[in-house]
């Protein structure tokens, strides 16, 4: 059975299992960078807030051999353990006040954007696009958020710069700074697949092998930045005080790498480093390793400490906003 089939049995399969007072539709959703995706859309007349619930990963499963049956209970399951949080949304896009302590900024590619951004406030920035977003709920496993459009800006009677001065005010104190070592990222992801099957002794000879300690202290350290929830975190490129206290800690400027929407790489500029190597490392992440609409940049950014501008390897400078 082709996607197509397969997300009209979705739906029949679904409606069938809600019932007339229910409507179930197929819906695309416009994703990042180009990307479309099909979700079952389910209205419900006492509901103002409904999840989009994708079926390419349900697909996937179909191609494995489960049933269009057990699928469709699955996504059924999924509509009614939905938190909606209904009427607190509602509150939020009716009332700025409530709203404005609750903005936030994130980054994406400004030329795969062009589509979206016609119909959203932004601030272009280098090569990228800096939109709003209100969060609703914020939890360990992650958040509740919407986006702002033109039409909800309208309807606050505010405009881009005000939404602009509060978001990258709120940005960090709603969502932190996280900077840890590539090394011990990586570190502990290899503990959590090994540990149970090496003993001590040879992991820890394998791990120093792989990664000696000493040549971090002296060669092209590598820092993975995010928030503190590792959600749409390369926004922290544009937290100024903590790139000027982490740029002073490594007495360095620094070369952003964007490896991703959620994160960026960090890397002290030394002399001997190759920039086309690191633009060149990106471009290949990106292209191998990142979901289409998880890209940010094939770019390359240079934080100047002394100065607060960011030069883009490929382009232009300018100073954090």
């Amino acid at each position: 059975m082709n996607y197509i089939k397969f997300c009209q049995e979705m739906q029949s399969s679904v409606q069938c299992i809600l019932g007339n007072s229910y409507k179930v539709k197929i819906i695309k959703v416009n994703k990042l960078n180009g990307v479309s995706l099909q979700s079952t859309f389910i209205e419900n007349k006492n509901e103002t807030v409904t999840p989009n619930i994708y079926l390419e990963e349900y697909y996937l499963q179909y191609q494995d051999g489960h049933s269009i049956e057990e699928l469709a209970v699955d996504i059924v399951s999924k509509y009614f353990h939905f938190d909606k949080c209904a009427e607190l949304s509602v509150l939020l896009h009716l009332d700025f006040e409530m709203v404005k302590d609750r903005l936030f900024i994130k980054l994406i590619n400004y030329d795969k954007n062009k589509d979206l951004l016609e119909i959203m406030p932004h601030v272009r920035w280098l090569d990228l696009a800096i939109v709003f977003a209100v969060l609703v709920k914020k939890e360990d496993e992650g958040i509740g958020s919407f986006n702002i459009k033109n039409e909800l800006m309208e309807n606050w009677n505010v405009d881009t710069a005000t939404i602009y001065n509060y978001a990258i005010k709120n940005t960090p104190i709603l969502f932190g700074l996280s900077v840890r070592l590539l090394d011990d990222i990586i570190r502990e992801s290899v503990v959590k697949k090994f540990c149970n099957t090496v003993d001590e002794e040879a992991f820890n000879t394998m791990m120093n092998t792989l990664l000696p300690k000493e040549n971090n202290e002296k060669h092209h350290r590598m820092y993975v930045a995010t928030n503190s929830l590792g959600i749409n975190g390369s926004s922290v490129i544009l937290y100024k005080e903590e790139l000027h206290s982490l740029s002073d800690r490594l007495n360095s400027n620094l070369y952003i790498l964007p490896s991703s929407i959620h994160e960026v790489i960090i890397v002290p500029a030394e002399d001997n480093i190759d920039k086309e190597q690191l633009l060149n490392m990106v471009k290949e992440v990106n292209e191998t390793q990142v979901p289409i609409q998880e890209v940010l940049s094939d770019n390359v950014y240079y934080f100047n400490r002394e100065t607060d501008e960011v030069y883009s390897l490929i382009g232009c400078k300018e100073k954090i906003l």
